[in-house]
């Protein structure tokens, strides 16, 4: 009964979820804002922290957002409206390398030069303003029958560079340090092996490179 909650949300959508419950802060904030945000609300320590990272199920199904593969809408991509770029200005303004270097970073897949290629083609051509363009452009260059998996890795490539995800997530670990009670418990729900292979590298040695100190 004398617990507080407080839960961090950057989607404008998630602040009419709120519950009524005067227990709960709901903070429209990005949690890479976690240990200030936490101060200035008199909330440190705290006896845990539990991170779900990745896009919510409102967010691929508002077809409005660009999350979704299954939809033709804008390129959007952007977890809250509060970020300047969307996936269309992005995908304008970075050079071939660039996009190679953030589908190899973000994704798993293969042969991500011809990718990168057909991208900017696409998008030098006038033809990448929507989801459905982004899909067309890339979709040839699936393995038969793994065309979703592919397209969802290439969507999650652009949407974790527009979100500048590995960066907030490395912010959100390292302030967790700093707000938790000793013996406190640190959870993260991630998705995919980025994700999970910097939390468990920092909950193993308290680096990204997975080096423990002697």
């Amino acid at each position: 009964e004398d617990c507080s909650l407080f839960a961090f949300d950057q989607d404008e959508d998630a602040l009419e979820n709120e519950l009524d419950d005067d227990r709960l802060t709901l903070i429209h904030a990005n949690f890479s804002l976690m240990e200030k945000s936490l101060k200035m609300y008199q909330g440190v320590p705290v006896d845990a922290v539990l991170a779900d990272l990745g896009v919510s199920g409102h967010q691929f199904d508002e077809g409005s957002r660009g999350f979704s593969i299954r939809m033709d809408e804008e390129l959007d991509m952007r977890m809250g409206r509060g970020i300047k770029m969307t996936a269309k200005c992005l995908l304008e303004v970075k050079e071939k390398e660039e996009i190679i270097q953030f589908l190899k970073s973000n994704s798993d897949i293969r042969r991500v030069g011809v990718v990168a290629d057909a991208i900017k083609y696409h998008q030098g051509e006038g033809r990448m303003n929507t989801t459905g363009d982004l899909v067309n452009a890339v979709k040839k260059f699936a393995e038969r029958g793994k065309e979703n998996s592919f397209l969802a890795q290439v969507f999650q490539a652009i949407r974790m560079e527009v979100n500048d995800e590995v960066n907030v997530l490395k912010e959100m670990l390292e302030q967790s340090a700093q707000v938790l009670k000793p013996g406190g418990r640190l959870v993260v729900i991630s998705y995919h092996s980025i994700e999970d292979r910097l939390v468990k590298n920092f909950m193993k040695s308290g680096n990204f490179e997975g080096n423990v100190e002697t």
